[in-house]
């Protein structure tokens, strides 16, 4: 139950990292969140800053829902044995934890994005 929690918790951190807000601080550009329609997803991205911004926008939203779902999972903690039904059930569990990072992200006010390209990357 430790490993479920402690990798359902890195998932929900991984989801708070909003794709827009990384590429538009690596880059210089304005926050995302106060251009058009004020989400920080992909179609607002494409809108304000054009269509190398929002693909990699996509590519990041949707990277840390398959890291999620396919890597993570896979990390061995080196915790007590967990039972066999827990690591069943660990892929699911992270897919919910980033979808629900993305949704309501820690570090932006709980105030974050639809979540579809995480969605289709879990």
């Amino acid at each position: 139950m430790i490993e479920l929690a402690l990798k359902s918790l890195f998932c929900y951190l991984l989801g708070s990292l909003l794709g827009s807000l990384l590429l538009g601080r690596l880059t210089g550009r304005a926050d995302i969140r106060v251009l058009g329609s004020g989400n920080p997803g992909s179609t607002n991205a494409l809108r304000s800053h054009g269509k190398l911004f929002a693909l990699g926008v996509a590519i990041i939203d949707v990277g840390k829902g398959w890291l999620a779902t396919r890597i993570v999972p896979m990390f061995d903690l080196r915790l007590a044995s967990a039972p066999a039904t827990v690591h069943h059930w660990l892929a699911a569990a992270c897919g919910i934890a980033v979808l629900l990072g993305h949704v309501f992200p820690v570090w932006f006010g709980f105030r974050g994005g639809k979540g579809v390209a995480t969605f289709f990357g879990a």
